[in-house]
């Protein structure tokens, strides 16, 4: 059985036409006039969240979740890059334990599109703000010039530090404004696919999200230090490849918190990557083995399962938002390349239900529907 509804955002007006593809694999059995799912039977339902772009993409994702005028926070980050993204969806947990809702929009460096400023108005409370997240490098000045009119202190306040690093301690301190943080979750700062799935582990676990260069002498970065010896977090989780981890050490962690429990999610380093820093083809796969890693320990029994592709396309970025939403986890997928069943029979042994939803962020072009029915099919059999 097969249906098709639309939910993609437009160009040219605030009018979004929406496209949610959703599939059923299976037909389910009917008994006595009635559609019952038998044990023995699943099904994986797949949905995709699509814009034409990057930035029409969040906007969908946005128009789902929030109604008109009813966003106490709207958070604009770049869409050049991806860590300043993936470090604000901390704050997206928020909005599960608090009356406080938030939205993140994403933004070219010189200048908010028609569409995505249409969407800040449409979001924002009359009492509601915006934040710019990272430095001018990330969005110019000209983007604060667009919002001026928008909040009522005339500018938007910058969550911003020199680098990525710096950047993601800043949005830490503002959630500790906000609520008490007990988890902080460290990842590497150039690896896009694990700072995905640490995005939806953050927004689950309400934990602040925080990434490190990989070094070579085992040092850890002084900024994160300073950070975690003067809050002092219950517990430290790592995710990332084993000379990362190295680098965080059980002695230096113990001397500079006090946290009650370390937890370090690694993969192994093939042989040869002296550095750990390998072809994008080794990260992706390590991303996946952090993914699987993640839903075993934290996402047992979920209904809903966030598909991203794995080589870092922008429309992904829109995901953390939705994952957190959805208290569901993220998935990089290789578009189809052999292993992406993997995630199947993964969610097959974890989830215990025998009917799911595949969310796809992005369009066909960025995550193939290829990738999304292995998944599906290793599921169903």
């Amino acid at each position: 059985m097969t249906r098709f509804s639309v939910l993609v955002s437009g160009m040219a007006a605030l009018l979004v036409l929406t496209m949610v593809t959703s599939v059923y694999a299976s037909e389910l059995p009917d008994h006595a006039g009635e559609a019952v799912m038998s044990q023995d039977v699943r099904a994986a339902r797949q949905d995709r969240l699509a814009g034409a772009d990057r930035y029409g993409t969040a906007i969908t994702v946005t128009q789902l979740l929030h109604r008109d005028h009813t966003v106490d926070v709207v958070y604009i980050a770049s869409g050049d890059n991806y860590p300043d993204a993936i470090s604000v969806t901390s704050l997206m947990a928020l909005s599960n334990t608090t009356n406080r809702q938030a939205a993140v929009l994403l933004s070219p460096k010189a200048g908010l599109t028609p569409e995505v400023l249409a969407e800040v108005r449409r979001l924002l409370k009359p009492e509601g703000t915006i934040r710019l997240v990272g430095g001018e490098e990330a969005l110019s000045t000209n983007v604060e010039y667009q919002l001026s009119t928008l909040v009522p202190e005339g500018k938007p306040r910058r969550l911003a530090g020199p680098t990525r690093v710096e950047t993601a301690l800043v949005i830490a301190d503002e959630v500790r404004v906000l609520t008490t943080v007990s988890e902080v979750i460290i990842t590497p700062a150039q690896n896009y696919g694990i700072g995905m799935v640490s995005s939806a582990l953050a927004g689950k676990r309400n934990a602040v999200h925080l990434v490190a260069p990989e070094t070579r002498d085992g040092g850890l970065h002084p900024a994160v230090a300073e950070w975690i010896a003067r809050t002092k977090p219950k517990k430290v989780t790592i995710l990332g490849p084993e000379p990362f981890l190295t680098s965080f050490t059980y002695s230096t962690l113990e001397r500079i918190t006090d946290q009650d429990e370390l937890n370090l999610t690694s993969f192994p380093c093939k042989p040869g990557y002296g550095t750990c820093n390998p072809p994008e083809t080794h990260a992706a796969t390590d991303a996946q083995v952090i993914a699987e890693k993640v839903v075993n320990q934290h996402f047992q029994g979920v209904e809903d399962y966030v598909m991203v592709s794995y080589a870092g396309a922008a429309d992904g970025l829109a995901a953390g938002q939705f994952a957190v939403s959805k208290l569901a986890p993220i998935l990089p997928i290789k578009n189809g390349a052999p292993g992406d069943d993997r995630y199947g029979y993964l969610i097959k042994q974890t989830s215990g239900r025998p009917l799911i939803t595949l969310w796809a962020i992005g369009g066909e072009r960025v995550i193939n529907q290829r990738g999304i029915e292995q998944v599906a099919k290793a599921f169903e059999s």
